[in-house]
């Protein structure tokens, strides 16, 4: 299957399980729908989705969702959409660091600023003080 395929097989396979009554075809469909969310040539490829049509299959199809490879599968799936949950608060975090570093670093010039400023001062009022004596 070619990158551009994926799309138009998935929406052919949504359409099955719209459509379909049959147990035995809504549950190939939703194992279809989880392999091509899942398949690594996929560019548009989609593990959280892949995970529930995992789990709608394992429900239309408990006899195959006991399979050594269907529970390897699912539990992969499982790891990696926590590890892609866990990489997108890590991402939201680190932009609130570079906010935060932002808004430091704007405080830190101006503290320099000030500092400058209060050295300038403290300069003229020693050169007056040495005036008066």
């Amino acid at each position: 299957m070619q990158p551009a395929d994926y799309q138009k097989e998935v929406e052919r396979l949504h359409n099955v399980v719209q459509t379909s009554s049959n147990n035995s075809d809504l549950a190939n469909a939703h194992l279809q729908l989880a392999l091509l969310y899942s398949d690594y040539r996929n560019p548009a490829h989609d593990y959280n989705s892949a995970l529930k049509e995992l789990d709608t299959f394992a429900s239309l199809d408990p006899k195959g969702s006991r399979k050594a490879y269907f529970q390897n599968w699912f539990r992969m799936l499982k790891e990696v959409v926590r590890a892609d949950r866990s990489n997108d608060d890590i991402k939201e975090k680190e932009e609130q660091l570079k906010k935060e570093l932002a808004r430091l670093e704007k405080e830190n010039a101006e503290i320099k600023e000030k500092l400058e400023q209060l050295k300038h001062l403290d300069i003229e009022m020693e050169e007056k003080r040495k005036m008066v004596k």
